[in-house]
């Protein structure tokens, strides 16, 4: 395959943002493949005149992102790709220096995957999805959406944050973030169906529903059943769930489960979040404790001038006692409120 650079978008209904996306490849690529699923809009027909002259299929959308990227794929001349979506475009900044950090470095390493810098313009970064890579056949994506690029051998992500792409979608007015949403929990329930073992798929489904919802319920705790340390497969999947159980636990006032939860995670991990749920999690458990036993012997003391006295007792408590008790508890009950209160 001759060395080259092969650009990789999918498209449908992106004429609001195809133009910007296609603008910022100048002087970067050899060849540029759209591959569009249905647009009904005038996406083909701006890609089509652009300057850059892209190749544009048009393919039928079989429910699957995956499959028409690895259209896209067979589509390419070249022997480096890289993948940009349509509402993303390169940082003006970063433009000059793109195709040679592409080539150095996949000439130096060309079995790695690179994750470029994906900066969502909301404040979030995206650090770990490669959009880099040497073409092989044996390389490919997998799943309905949420795609993930490999070739079944463990191949390693590698950072390339010199390279950095501006995602547009999350902005008010780029898509319809509602119809958006709906299309992904669609096809994640789907893929869940086909591959109901794969962590991704249900860490995934979380970040769309309800987190209170029983179907959101139901899926953390199938992620707080999983015993530490993860697995690296799915390590950034159960950390990031297993810690949205630990707050739904505590929202919801069950402290001891929090409690337990947190304390098991912060068994492995020592970061500031976990840090802080452990702690607030064994507060809240303690002082439930705590409280319930100042109940349980506030209602003993009540109860014990109505109980028998044992007459084979000869070693009797003062008199004083009941009334130490009673000062006692009264102290440390209006020290516990007062603590509450602030």
């Amino acid at each position: 395959m001759e060395k080259g650079l092969s650009v990789l978008l999918i498209t449908r209904n992106e004429a609001k943002t195809i133009s910007t996306a296609l603008n910022s490849l100048g002087n970067i690529a050899d060849q540029i493949v759209i591959v569009d699923t249905g647009s009904t809009d005038d996406t083909c027909d701006i890609a089509a005149s652009h300057p850059l002259q892209p190749e544009v299929y048009e393919i039928e959308w079989k429910e699957d992102f995956s499959a028409a990227r690895n259209t896209a794929l067979t589509f390419c001349r070249y022997s480096w790709c890289m993948v940009l979506d349509a509402d993303e475009y390169l940082d003006e900044a970063c433009r000059s220096s793109v195709r040679q950090l592409v080539e150095t470095t996949l000439e130096n390493d060309p079995q790695s995957l690179y994750a470029p810098l994906i900066d969502n313009l909301n404040g979030n970064f995206l650090r770990n999805n490669p959009r880099i890579f040497q073409r092989r056949d044996t390389l490919k994506y997998y799943g309905r959406v949420h795609e993930y690029l490999s070739d079944q051998s463990n191949t390693k992500i590698v950072a390339l944050h010199e390279i950095v792409i501006k995602h547009t979608g999350y902005l008010s007015g780029i898509h319809n973030q509602d119809q958006k949403h709906e299309r992904n929990i669609r096809l994640l329930r789907q893929q869940i169906k086909e591959e109901p073992d794969l962590y991704r798929w249900k860490y995934f489904l979380l970040r769309y529903i309800d987190i209170q919802s029983h179907e959101a319920f139901s899926l953390l705790n199938d992620f707080g059943r999983l015993p530490l340390p993860y697995p690296s497969d799915i390590e950034v999947y159960a950390f990031n769930a297993k810690t949205r159980l630990i707050q739904n636990h505590l929202e919801n006032e069950e402290w001891k489960m929090a409690y337990e939860h947190a304390a098991e995670l912060y068994n492995f991990y020592k970061d500031y979040d976990t840090s802080l749920l452990y702690v607030t999690s064994k507060l809240h458990s303690a002082y439930r404790l705590f409280e319930s036993t100042l109940d349980e012997c506030e209602n003993i003391l009540t109860d014990a001038p109505s109980l028998r006295k044992d007459e084979y007792l000869h070693e009797r408590t003062s008199p004083e006692l009941m009334l130490q008790l009673q000062h006692e508890m009264s102290i440390i009950r209006s020290g516990l409120y007062d603590v509450t209160e602030k």
